[in-house]
């Protein structure tokens, strides 16, 4: 199991809550939770400085492993492109973040290879289960708030934890292809990028309202949140 944020300064942004996914996940994968302090220490070792994205795993053996990496933060935009694909299913562990995912990989692989940051997933009914690096919001056409129902089997999003806590009109609803391409705003979100609009799923071009509220919203909230 593991859990990825980003870093600055030696400190790891929502770093409880990173510790509380590590904690919450690992017994389910049959592995022990790590130490939560041990947790702080190795992103204070990895980060010392400017930010960094980093990785932490919780690994089997005598006692829990505990193996951090950092990689540095490269520049996007506000606005990302993404390619529609298919999902591979929910894993072994319903709603953990697994640190490699081979299917996940290659989605990303052939997105990036057409100029797309992301890659959405829909499952074998056309149902959008989640972004292969994010969670996804939409404001539908009729204005209602909501994103994916999370027993189509997507990873639970820390950044969609943080949301859903302000955002209380926040629910749960099928949607297709259809659904986004008619949508007022959709937005992309994690604990690394904050919140991304969404402006292109290969080849249909999405709407982006001006100032681009809905995301503007979700990084104040993202960016706050501890």
């Amino acid at each position: 199991m593991c859990t990825t944020g980003l870093a600055r300064d030696g400190r790891l942004h929502l770093l409880r809550r990173h510790q509380a996914r590590l904690r919450r996940d690992a017994p389910r994968a049959g592995l022990e939770p790590p130490d939560p302090e041990r947790v702080a220490d190795a992103v204070r070792a990895l980060a010392p400085g400017r930010a960094r994205i980093v990785r932490i795993e919780v690994r089997g053996g005598s006692g829990p492993r505990l193996v951090a990496v950092a990689r540095p933060l490269s520049r996007e935009g506000p606005q990302w492109r993404a390619l529609a694909l298919p999902h591979p299913g929910p894993g072994p562990v319903p709603g953990a973040k697994r640190p490699r995912h081979p299917a996940l990989e290659r989605a990303l692989e052939r997105a990036a290879r057409l100029g797309c940051q992301e890659a959405l997933l829909f499952d074998d009914r056309g149902r959008l289960v989640e972004g292969a690096r994010s969670a996804v919001v939409v404001r539908t056409a009729a204005g209602t708030l909501v994103t994916p129902p999370a027993g189509l089997g997507g990873v639970r999003s820390l950044a969609l934890d943080v949301l859903r806590e302000t955002w209380r009109e926040l629910g749960e609803a099928d949607l297709d292809l259809a659904d986004l391409l008619a949508a007022r705003e959709v937005i992309a979100v994690n604990a690394v990028r904050g919140a991304r609009s969404v402006v292109e799923i290969r080849p249909h071009r999405l709407r982006l309202p001006a100032g681009a509220p809905l995301r503007a919203a979700a990084a104040r909230i993202l960016a706050r949140a501890g």
